[in-house]
Order: structure tokens, then C-alpha cells, then sequence
């Protein structure tokens, strides 16, 4: 929408060759897996509607759910299902192979990080979350705000204001966990903070 600078159209693109993707308006839904390094830069909100996971070349993802060690998908958990508890951990995959140039996603936003009310029950963000006068946080405001599951984010959080995953009994109440990609220190995402 060219008066307010969103994204009006759902579409895959191909990463642009210098790896930043700009948005003067808000970037109404992001989601998806990532095998390479990229940042998105909106100079107002950033919705996240889906997990944002990283993939190895060969699909493999970085992290994952595990029950007593073994690998399970999220979807075989009943919906009150506890990460962290019972035996169910998230853990990084032994399989993942990063490579040379491991994935790294910079959101980038002047306003709010948003985790929508529409995302899954249970929701994985892997990327760099920075919010230059608001900050990250569940829509817990929202017509469609309902109580959610678990969250993990894997990467860093910078915002000018504390965020938050749940305002009980809404947003992602049943847990959260904050894992610090240590790859950020020598591979960040692109432009990021530049």
C-alpha cells in the first residue's frame, strides 16, 4: 500500500544480493525458515505470525523439541504441554550443520516486535529482536488476544522498553525461554545496529 508503506501481499522472495530487506511502513506478517543471513528493517511495527526458525542447507533445523531425549514434533504435545518440564525439553539439534555462513535474521523495527494473537499455540523465534522506541511483546490487546502456549527465542533482545510474552492469562504463559545465539559475535545478522 503505497500511502502507508505496508505490505498489502503474501509472497516469497528471493534474499536480496546485499541481504537487508526495507520496509517504510509495517511488516504486516513474517514467518518461515531460514538458511542464510538476513535483516528486515521496518520504520514502524514488525508482526511476527508464525515461528521463525533457522535451517541448515539441508533443512535440519537448528533447535528442537525433544521428550525424554528423543525427537518430537511440537504438534504431538497436547496443547497445555510445558517446554522445560516432564521430560520435554528444546534443545539444539546434533544434526545441524550451519556451515560457513550460519543463518542469522535481524528484525529490525521503530516500533513494536509483535508475537500475534494469530501465531501458534507454541512459537519459536530465532533472530535478533530490536526496537528503537518501543519493544518486543505478545498481542495481548488485540480482538484475537487468547491464552497461548510456550515461546523460545534464540538470538538477542534489545528494546527500549521491557517486553513481555504474556499478560496472564493472556499472550504465552505456559513458559518462556531466552537462548543467546553466541554466533551473533562474529556472524550478526547484516546492517544490523549500523
Amino acid at each position: 500500500d503505497p500511502s502507508s508503506g505496508a505490505v498489502t501481499a503474501d509472497a516469497t522472495h528471493a534474499i536480496p544480493a546485499d541481504s537487508l530487506i526495507f520496509v517504510s511502513g509495517n511488516v504486516t506478517s513474517i514467518k518461515g525458515t531460514l538458511s542464510s543471513r538476513v535483516s528486515v528493517a521496518s520504520m514502524m511495527k514488525i508482526n511476527i505470525t508464525e515461528s521463525l526458525t533457522y535451517v541448515d542447507a539441508d533443512g535440519r533445523p537448528a533447535y528442537h523439541l525433544t521428550q525424554n531425549g528423543t525427537p518430537i514434533p511440537a504438534t504431538s504435545l497436547p496443547p497445555n504441554a510445558v517446554w522445560g518440564e516432564n521430560g520435554i525439553d528444546y534443545v539444539k539439534n546434533p544434526d545441524f550443520v550451519p556451515g560457513n555462513n550460519p543463518p542469522t535474521l535481524g528484525l529490525m523495527a521503530v516500533d513494536d516486535i509483535v508475537l500475534s494473537a494469530d501465531a501458534p499455540q507454541n512459537l519459536e523465534v530465532h533472530g535478533s529482536l530490536f526496537s528503537l522506541n518501543e519493544t518486543w511483546h505478545a498481542d495481548v490487546d488485540g480482538p484475537n488476544a487468547h491464552a497461548q502456549g510456550n515461546l523460545r527465542i534464540v538470538g538477542s533482545i534489545a528494546s527500549r522498553k521491557a517486553g513481555y510474552r504474556a499478560a496472564p492469562p493472556l499472550g504465552y504463559g505456559l513458559s518462556g525461554g531466552y537462548l543467546y545465539d553466541s554466533g551473533l559475535l562474529s556472524k550478526p545478522p547484516p546492517f544490523y545496529l549500523k
